[in-house]
């Protein structure tokens, strides 16, 4: 394995020990080629042995397999019989392959020593045990020693392998004759081995290919600009920085990117290998995946603007023969938010009421369907007065989540005017025509004035400021006219169900994600918004798990309810491991304006922690 003289292998004969009665007939070894000749032509019928051992010519000289020696046995074989003899001068051979080699061979000039490069397998019909073949690999001159050698498998399976170091720039091409021999005839084969030089550099990235395909828009950034009249060999590295933008409605199998190198010095011995090295973000393995062959950058999973919006990934190219020198990209993969949802609203809704379909829903009879919102007025209130505001939450971001409130219908007297960005509805003209009261208190309208209507039922859009395509939901506002400022008559708020109701929240949420709606679990006579409030009064873990960690003290404010919606939200971003696997909350709505309850509802929170698993 040592270059030079310290390389370069001899052989010599060491005398027979413990083989008195075996000669060696006349045998011996030729010092630079290892081959085993006969001095006086060959002796007679039998068996002989002589014993060699190889050593290098360099100082001091180092002697094979610790100085032990290799016993070499040679039979010599009866003539032919006649009929053999007539067999072999009509051209009927006894050699031949069954596996053939073959005539031209490639190998990187930084192949190791031992590696196998081809096989070939013979049957020789005079003796088909093999054991009297003769196997040699020479130079087609003679004029050089080369690096490669014959083994075994078994005597008449064999192989070619790398016995010593290669010298590219030596002998970039080695032209060898394989010699097959039974002592009465031989079969040549010419082989070409050719030895590529070794790679020095990365592959190259090819940035005008990159940028041609792509689901999103691309930008490409080279950090590595190569000196002039630079080459292969100048142990160039290149270093790249793509950024894409898709969309979170991007199908999976969609194509993000694909990275593409120069194809000079590519075959089967140096393949293109793709791989990714890093990401930030853990759920970016689940998300993305490349091709370790066509460097194809591929979505795998669903997109979510409102989780990551920006991911970082590290590629690497490298040829596959060559691990030391590769090229990097840096690959920078923004998420854009898509209009996904249409703004919910949280007044009250009938379960199996709920309407899916926005193109009829100001029709009379759809109605009585949409999710509501109650609010009493007296009937004397001045212009100006505050009735109530309808609420509603739409989960995407940006301009896509900003909602716009519009009455679209109902309002034939235009009484009510609504703010577009806060939903509040305002009194905008008089409820009563002129009135007295009778003795009793009941409402007496005047001689000219019309019956005035009790009830008000309106019905409110929320859009958002989606591009290209805006999305809206509706909700009806029912409006009471009450009697008088001494308050209004309706029912004290209730949870609808005394059981305990179950959520389920994902790890890793962002704060103030909206968990549930807790208006639409009271009944429906005492839902009125502006004249109830709701408090969270206990939050506690349940877990067994969290009984246990070092740290008992997990903060109360991991939840929170908004006062007058109802809105059960989160305050902080749950980790199931810090946090622990269930709360249990304890919710209490109150009414107010004279209304008096203490109901509440208790709540179960399961934290599930599979958007951040990784096997740990």
């Amino acid at each position: 394995m040592d270059a030079g003289l310290n390389g370069t292998v001899v052989y010599e004969r060491e005398s027979l020990t413990g083989f008195q009665l075996i000669t060696d007939g006349g045998f011996n070894v030729i010092t630079n080629s290892g081959l085993i000749c006969t001095k006086n032509g060959l002796p007679p019928v039998g068996e002989y042995r002589i014993q060699v051992y190889a050593k290098d010519q360099g100082t001091p000289s180092l002697r094979s397999n610790k100085d032990q020696s290799a016993l070499v046995s040679i039979r010599i074989l009866k003539p032919p019989t006649a009929d053999l003899s007539e067999r072999l001068v009509e051209g009927t051979h006894s050699i031949k392959y069954t596996s053939i080699p073959p005539n031209t061979y490639s190998i990187d000039a930084n192949c190791i020593i031992g590696q196998k490069l081809f096989s070939f397998s013979v049957y020789d019909s005079y003796d088909p045990s093999g054991m009297g073949l003769i196997f040699e690999l020479l130079t087609s001159n003679h004029s050089y020693h080369h690096p490669f050698a014959v083994g075994y498998s078994t005597p008449t399976s064999l192989f070619v392998y790398l016995a010593e170091h290669l010298e590219y720039h030596l002998s970039p091409v080695h032209n060898l004759l394989l010699i097959v021999s039974n002592g009465l005839e031989m079969i040549t084969t010419k082989i070409e081995i050719t030895v590529k030089p070794t790679i020095r550099s990365s592959p190259k990235f090819l940035l005008h290919s990159i940028t041609s395909e792509s689901v999103g828009n691309i930008n490409i950034t080279n950090l590595s600009q190569p000196e002039e009249n630079s080459s292969l060999t100048d142990n160039y590295h290149q270093h790249i920085i793509i950024h894409v933008n898709i969309t979170e409605s991007t199908l999976i199998g969609s194509l993000v990117c694909r990275l593409y190198v120069e194809e000079s010095g590519i075959d089967f011995m140096n393949k293109i290998h793709y791989s990714i090295i890093s990401v930030e973000h853990s759920q970016t393995w689940d998300l993305f995946t490349l091709n370790e062959n066509t460097g194809e950058l591929l979505v795998r999973g669903l997109l979510d603007y409102e989780m990551i919006q920006h991911h970082y990934i590290l590629a690497a190219v490298r040829y596959s023969g060559v691990s030391l020198y590769s090229s990097h990209a840096t690959i920078y993969v923004h998420i854009l938010d898509a209009n996904e949802h249409a703004p919910q609203f949280l007044g009250l809704y009938t379960p199996s009421n709920l309407i899916t379909n926005n193109i009829n829903v100001l029709d009379s009879d759809a109605m009585s369907r949409l999710g509501s919102f109650t609010f009493y007025v007296s009937g004397d209130s001045p212009v100006g007065s505050s009735i109530g505001c309808v609420t509603a939450f739409d989960p995407d971001s940006s301009d896509n989540g900003q909602i716009v409130y519009n009455i679209v219908k109902g309002d034939t007297s235009d009484f009510f005017a609504i703010e577009p960005k806060t939903g509040c509805i305002t009194l905008v003209k008089h409820l009563l025509p002129s009135h007295s009261y009778s003795n009793t208190g009941e409402l007496v309208p005047g001689l000219k004035s019309k019956l005035f209507v009790r009830t008000h039922y309106l019905v409110v859009s929320a859009s958002d400021n989606g591009t290209p395509v805006s999305k809206s939901n509706y909700t009806q506002v029912k409006i009471h006219i009450v009697p008088g400022p001494g308050g209004i008559d309706a029912p004290a708020p209730r949870f609808a169900s005394d059981d305990v109701l179950y959520l389920t929240v994902y790890e890793n949420v962002p704060p103030n994600t909206v968990l549930a709606p807790l208006i639409r679990q009271l009944t429906a006579d005492s839902a009125i918004p502006g004249f109830i409030a709701f408090r969270l009064v206990m939050a506690e873990p349940m877990n067994l798990l969290y009984e246990h960690r070092t740290n008992s003290n997990v903060p109360i404010n991991l939840f929170g309810v908004i006062v007058d919606t109802g809105l059960l939200v989160t305050l902080v971003q749950l980790d199931r491991e810090t946090h622990g696997d269930f709360h249990r909350l304890v919710v209490e709505v109150v009414g107010t304006g004279g209304i008096r309850s203490m109901f509440y509802d208790r709540l179960i929170i399961q934290s599930s922690d599979i958007l951040n698993y990784q096997g740990d």
